[in-house]
C-alpha cells in the first residue's frame, strides 16, 4: 500500500497470472478506491532519483512508492 496515493502492488516471485484474484479483491475491498500498479509501469526506472539502497537512475516506481524489497527478485 502506498501512503502517497491510492495504489498498491502485489509482490510475487512467480508470474503475474499466478496471483490469485482473491488477493487483489480483498485489498480493494479493504481499501476502497485503491488500484494496482501494473508491472510495466511499476518496474519503470525513475531518472535522477537515488535512494539509500538504490543507485541513481536505478530506482523504480515500485521502489519509490513501496520499498527496496521490490529489488530482491527479478522484475516480472
Amino acid at each position: 500500500m502506498s501512503l502517497l496515493g491510492p495504489y498498491y502492488g502485489i509482490h510475487s516471485r512467480g508470474e503475474p497470472d499466478e496471483i490469485p484474484p482473491a488477493v487483489a479483491e480483498e485489498i480493494e475491498a479493504t481499501y476502497p478506491g485503491y488500484h494496482t500498479i501494473p508491472p510495466e509501469l511499476g518496474n519503470e526506472a525513475v531518472p535522477d532519483v537515488a535512494m539509500d539502497t538504490v543507485l541513481m537512475g536505478e530506482a523504480t516506481i515500485y521502489v519509490c512508492l513501496f520499498s527496496v524489497v521490490w529489488t530482491w527478485v527479478d522484475p516480472v
